[in-house]
């Protein structure tokens, strides 16, 4: 198996992270195998968004150009001409490398050579090694049985996908800060093993800003379950990804259009114009998904049919996030730049409660343990608690760090157990019981904080990620402050969750302790070494000088020569050295 006892994984930037709750996901996923068809399709559509990409870039390039000849334009009035002169010069000194042949003679040599088609075959030739050069030159089989390079049965490899009812799943948004590519990193993490390894990934063409778990597979029977991954990003298109399926090429789902400042004229619900900033999946009302985006917008969309069904404007700046409340099963709450903030029903959308607080919403959660209740973390680092029977007041205000709050979490287990995240790079836990105030604070190497999130399952366990450490999972409950302020509203939790970290710490010092002593005995093994071939050496020393002795001289009658003592004990020597060498070994 490839479990594994990091508690953390590969560095990047981890931009967003969501949880799936246990029996979620598939004890056997899928592995697809892509046909050729599929392959190509796959192939051309990805050149086409290339082809795309070049076309703007090159608009743009001649843009700038049209820009810097009207200024040299007015520089070259401004010369009198000069540098027209020096046009001319260098015209006539070009070479023509076609000097000295006839017109019938260049088209022989060009149907000689096939310089006629020469460029044309050098960019198919580009276009298939960068699309299928990793894969020339290979032998395909079958079956892995046809395959004499491969030693492992398939039995193997599925054992190593292969989930366990207690695994959950965390989702994270990984983009990588050489590179700047963009993928998803679906990890496994089992309380009880303390293991946490990547279990698939697949890559992403636009920066991802937000990750929903839908648990729902669309279709014409909306109570199928499913494991999809919507996500929002730069792009204007939601995609849902099947996370029951290994090394996904594709989404199974798209919402909305890549143009849809275009499509918007012709349908108002199209889609978004502008990048999706955020997620919202109906848990009760399993079909329906919302979404907010630059554009300044809420959508509400139907899985079952993929398609918009309605728009809401209450908001004249960014619409940074939204979230549907778990009862009332229609209202959503929405946060936007300059402080608004709506609640509304989205089949009375016209009845919208307000409120205004300072700064820009960077993120916002319903309470989960007041239905009524909100909070919301701001640009300006102040964390407000607000209640819908009290619009436009806040009820409780905190200073909670100098910087933006840019990640916020709670724990649905723990009543009043709150965390936040933030640009000064500290991670934060708060009481937001009673009397609101910080427990605990640290700063876990993740620079400045993007996304945190509570486990569903586990009490204290809190994922982490930043712009540069990877996906970090911290035990909260390691700290004590933390341990004493909540372990009367969860008494078992706690010191389950106590256990654990107590049990990590002793694995991870047995462990320790067993790397030095391994490395005290390698050392004591090139002691022995060194120690066998002095012995050796003297034993040598002491063999040639006994030999000198023994040597007869000329007038020496011959005689049979007797073993001698120190010959033997060469002999135990190096039989002694072998057997040590083998122990060595």
């Amino acid at each position: 198996s490839t479990r594994a006892k990091r508690m953390d994984s590969e560095d990047g930037i981890i931009a967003t992270a969501v949880w799936i709750p246990r029996g979620a996901a598939k004890t056997n996923p899928t592995k697809i195998e892509l046909t050729a068809n599929e392959l190509e399709r796959l192939v051309v559509e990805a050149q086409d968004n290339l082809d795309d990409a070049e076309m703007e870039e090159q608009q743009e390039k001649e843009s700038n150009e049209d820009v810097e000849d009207e200024v040299d334009d007015n520089d070259d009035d401004d010369d009198g001409g000069e540098e027209g002169e020096d046009d001319e010069e260098d015209t006539s000194a070009a070479v023509d490398v076609n000097d000295g042949l006839t017109s019938e003679e260049r088209q022989a040599v060009e149907n000689e050579f096939g310089l006629d088609t020469y460029e044309e075959e050098m960019e198919a030739n580009d276009v298939n090694s960068a699309m299928f050069g990793q894969f020339s030159g290979l032998a395909f089989h079958k079956s892995n049985e046809e395959d004499p390079y491969i030693t492992f049965k398939e039995d193997d490899e599925v054992d190593d996908y292969r989930l366990k009812t207690t695994d959950n799943l965390i989702a994270a948004a990984r983009v990588d800060s050489e590179n700047g590519l963009s993928r998803i990193e679906v990890h496994v993490y089992n309380e009880e093993e303390q293991s946490f390894y990547v279990h698939t990934d697949f890559m992403l063409d636009s920066f991802p800003i937000c990750l929903e778990w839908v648990g729902v597979d669309p279709g014409e029977d909306e109570m199928q379950n499913g494991n999809l991954l919507a996500i929002g990003s730069m792009s204007p298109v939601i995609e849902l990804w099947d996370l029951d399926v290994l090394e996904s090429a594709e989404p199974v789902v798209t919402l909305g259009s890549a143009g849809g400042k275009k499509k918007k004229k012709k349908n108002g619900k199209a889609g978004h114009s502008g990048p999706v900033l955020g997620l919202a999946w109906n848990v009760n009302q399993r079909t329906a998904l919302a979404s907010c985006s630059a554009d300044k917008t809420v959508r509400l969309w139907d899985l079952s049919a993929a398609k918009s069904i309605q728009s809401y404007t209450h908001h004249s700046e960014k619409v940074e996030v939204v979230k549907w409340n778990s009862e009332e099963h229609s209202v959503l709450v929405s946060g936007a730049h300059g402080g608004e903030i709506a609640v509304f029903d989205v089949r009375q959308p016209e009845a919208v409660a307000t409120w205004n607080v300072d700064g820009d919403v960077e993120t916002l959660m319903w309470s989960p343990w007041d239905a009524a209740s909100f909070l919301v973390g701001t640009s300006g680092g102040f964390l407000y608690e607000c209640n819908v029977h009290n619009p436009g007041k806040t009820s409780r205000t905190v200073q909670a760090h100098d910087s933006p709050i840019t990640a916020l979490a709670a724990s649905k287990h723990i009543h009043g157990l709150v965390a936040t995240g933030s640009i000064d790079k500290s991670v934060k836990v708060w009481d937001m019981g009673s009397a609101p105030s910080m427990i605990a604070s640290k700063n876990y190497d993740l620079g400045p904080v993007f996304t945190l999130a509570f486990s569903p399952d586990t009490p204290y366990q809190l994922a982490c990620g930043g712009e540069r450490g990877g996906l970090k999972l911290i035990n909260i409950a390691e700290n004590g402050a933390v341990r004493r302020r909540f372990k009367d509203r969860g008494e078992e939790a706690t010191m389950h969750a106590y256990a654990l970290a107590q049990r990590q710490q002793q694995e991870e010092k047995a462990m320790k302790e067993a790397m030095e002593a391994d490395m005290k005995n390698s050392d004591a093994r090139d002691d022995g070494e060194d120690e066998d071939e002095d012995k050796w050496e003297d034993i040598m020393e002491e063999l040639k000088v006994q030999r000198m002795k023994e040597q007869p001289s000329s007038s020496t009658s011959t005689k049979p020569k007797k073993t001698s003592t120190t010959t033997t004990k060469a002999t135990a020597a190096s039989k002694h050295k072998k057997k040590n060498k083998k122990k060595s070994k």
